[in-house]
């Protein structure tokens, strides 16, 4: 579907969105995230060195409740896979 280029493209796109969330993370005392697309989360979990997510619950087709434990805290994280759920979705979560 892609070609070498864009696929690489793609992957630091989601390498620096990762790294931007670790920053919002470590600045701001919320502990609750929303990650779309498993190449955004991906390069989030690259980028904060973590390996494991624990799933909570299935909050929708596609979009999952995890906890993710870091430094010490436990974050809450929403994943939504960026091919599941109707349009209107995020509006109703």
């Amino acid at each position: 579907m892609f070609d070498k280029k864009h696929r690489r493209a793609v992957q630091r796109l989601a390498i620096r969105l990762g790294q931007l969330l670790r920053v919002l993370l470590a600045e701001n005392r919320d502990k609750r995230l929303m990650i779309i697309g498993g190449d955004t989360l991906l390069g989030f979990m690259t980028a904060i060195h973590c390996t494991e997510l624990m799933p909570q619950r299935e909050l929708a087709d596609g979009m999952v409740l995890s906890a993710l434990e870091k430094d010490g805290g436990t974050y809450q994280v929403i994943t939504k896979s960026g091919g599941f759920g109707s349009d209107k979705l995020l509006l109703t979560l």
